[in-house]
Parts: C-alpha cells; sequence; structure tokens
C-alpha cells in the first residue's frame, strides 16, 4: 500500500487521484481513519508552491488529521522516519499557538528546532498565516543559520570540553 501511494505521491498532481480515491473509499479501505479532502487538496498544491520536498511531506499531510496508531504505520508499513515525522504532529500541534504571535528569530528556532523537517514543511501548508509563514522562514533561512565557530574553536578559546561547548555553540546561534 505505501508503494502505492509512493507512485500516486510521484505524479504531478496526486491530490486528484486521492480525492477519487477517497470518492470511491479505497482510503477508508486501507484504515477507517483515513481520508482526503478539499483543505487536503489544498495543503498538497501549496506544498509544491512553496517547494517542499517531496513526497516525504505529501505523508504528513496526508495524514496529517489522522490519529496516530500501530495499526495504520503498521498497515502503510512506513518506515521509521515516516513514523518518527508522524508521531512528532501531536507535539507539534501543542506548540503551535507560539507560532501565533511575533517570535523573534532565535525563540522561532528555539521551537521549530525539535521537529523533523518534513513535519514542518507539511506544518507551513497546511497551518494559516502568519503561523505558516513563521514555519517556512525558519525552514528556508533559520534553520540554516550556524555559527562561525565550531567546537573545537569554542574548546580553544578556553571552554572546557563536554555540554559546556553545546550550550556555548547554541547561544552563539541564537545570537547570529
Amino acid at each position: 500500500i505505501r508503494h502505492e501511494l509512493q507512485r500516486t505521491f510521484a505524479e504531478a498532481s496526486p491530490e486528484a487521484t486521492l480525492v477519487r480515491l477517497d470518492d470511491l473509499g479505497a482510503l477508508n479501505a486501507i484504515h477507517p481513519a483515513l481520508g482526503f479532502d478539499r483543505e487536503q487538496a489544498s495543503a498538497f498544491r501549496r506544498l509544491r508552491e512553496i517547494r517542499a520536498p517531496l513526497p516525504a511531506s505529501y505523508w504528513l499531510a496526508l495524514l496529517w488529521n489522522v490519529p496516530v496508531t500501530t495499526g495504520l504505520t503498521e498497515r502503510l508499513a512506513l518506515t521509521r522516519s515516516q513514523s518518527n515525522c508522524l508521531e512528532a504532529i501531536p507535539e507539534f500541534r501543542a506548540q503551535a499557538h507560539l507560532l501565533g504571535s511575533s517570535l523573534a528569530p532565535s525563540a522561532l528556532c528555539a521551537v521549530l528546532d525539535a521537529f523533523p523537517k518534513p513535519t514542518l514543511w507539511a506544518a507551513a501548508a497546511i497551518l494559516q498565516p502568519p503561523a505558516s509563514e513563521h514555519v517556512l522562514h525558519y525552514l528556508t533561512r533559520l534553520s540554516h543559520v550556524r555559527p562561525v565557530l565550531r567546537g573545537d574553536d569554542v574548546i580553544a578559546l578556553g571552554v572546557p570540553q563536554g555540554p559546556r561547548v553545546a550550550e556555548v555553540l547554541a547561544r552563539l546561534r541564537a545570537a547570529k
């Protein structure tokens, strides 16, 4: 089933096929909680507009509102990576309220660094502004910011090896 859905995701407009599969009851036959509506179709189009990595983001847009159950991940034979991204959605939802307000770049990174990138790409396509804009800004700009100094440089400056080096690097990234 996973391979067939991946083939569908490889099409130019997979949402047309998924709407038809939903109309025929095929998605519900795969798993009772599985469906596909106009909002999800819009998210698929948005994923292409924002140039999200496909098909990893398609999987999460398809499964965004489906409760995470072992039966679903087994039925779809999801990979460990796909399962990890799917399992991150409830925690992301718990943090999403923070994205509705204006956040400093370092605060935005502090919220979003913990989530897998495919989960964030799906969120950028599904959420409404300003939250979607914050996630997209993080993905396209902020997640790539790195301090000039590396761990060895920090140690050479006198910080002892260990967790303190990671703290210094995190603070340098936040400052940058």
